[in-house]
This record gives C-alpha cells, sequence and structure tokens, in this order.
C-alpha cells in the first residue's frame, strides 16, 4: 500500500481498522459503545417530537407528569441500536426564581388617630345591603 504525502493540517479519513491513536491521553477509558446520547433541553415534548418526525426516529419511551415523575420529563426516541434521550426539568410557576412564592404582603399599618373614634350605631340586621362608595373613606 503506498502511502500519499499531505499537507500539514490536512485531515485524511482512514477509517476504523486503520486508525493511530497520536494523543494516549484524549481516551482514559477503553469505549465499546454507548447506551444512550442524552440531549437537555427546555421543552422535551416539542424537541422530542420534531426529532422524531425530522429523523423518522419513535418515540418509544416517556417519563413525565403522567407517568407519575414530577421532576423532569424525557422521551427516548430509538432506531436499531442509536437512542436519543430529551430530558427537560419540571419548573412549577411557585418554584419560579422570579416570582415570589409568598402570598401578597397586606398594606402597613396606618399611624395611630390622635382623635378619638366615632361611636357608631350597631348594625342593622333588617338590611344587609353594602355601603355605597361615596360612604367609604380612606383613613389619612
Amino acid at each position: 500500500m503506498r502511502h500519499q504525502r499531505h499537507q500539514p493540517g490536512e485531515v485524511k479519513l482512514v477509517g476504523f481498522s486503520n486508525f493511530v491513536r497520536t494523543n494516549s491521553l484524549s481516551d482514559l477509558f477503553k469505549v465499546n459503545r454507548f447506551h444512550h446520547v442524552e440531549f437537555w433541553c427546555s421543552d422535551a415534548t416539542n424537541t422530542a417530537r420534531r426529532f422524531s418526525w425530522g429523523l423518522g426516529m419513535p418515540i418509544v419511551s416517556k417519563s413525565d407528569l403522567f407517568t407519575g415523575n414530577a421532576t423532569h420529563a424525557s422521551y427516548l426516541l430509538r432506531s436499531g441500536d442509536l437512542n436519543f434521550l430529551f430530558t427537560a426539568p419540571r419548573i412549577l410557576p411557585l418554584q419560579l426564581p422570579w416570582t415570589s412564592t409568598s402570598p401578597t404582603p397586606l398594606p402597613p399599618p396606618s399611624p395611630p388617630s390622635t382623635t378619638k373614634p366615632a361611636a357608631t350605631s350597631p348594625p342593622n340586621t333588617a338590611s344587609q345591603s353594602a355601603p355605597s362608595p361615596s360612604k367609604l373613606t380612606m383613613p389619612s
């Protein structure tokens, strides 16, 4: 077999059987095969469906809220020995970092009044109508 001369930096495809490792520190262990490749994304459902349609790989397994998994959603696409797993974390609306999980705070208390409160008559139980808006006043 005759070797061809190549320019420095030029890449030549030699195939697996003729591959010679040039940096022994690049692989610290022998790899026989991969079980799956996992893609983390923000919307696993949409991403898995798009890849399934685009690559023709069916969704063969899922783990999400419907299967009892409240922490993340994962969808597995398979074609022969090739497995693509699409995973997205579940973030509940109350757990978003930019929202407050505490209820709306009450307004601050009004300063103490220097005048005595006016005497009020007992409520009239015969008429249960709400006071009109003109009679409602805000404390100053």
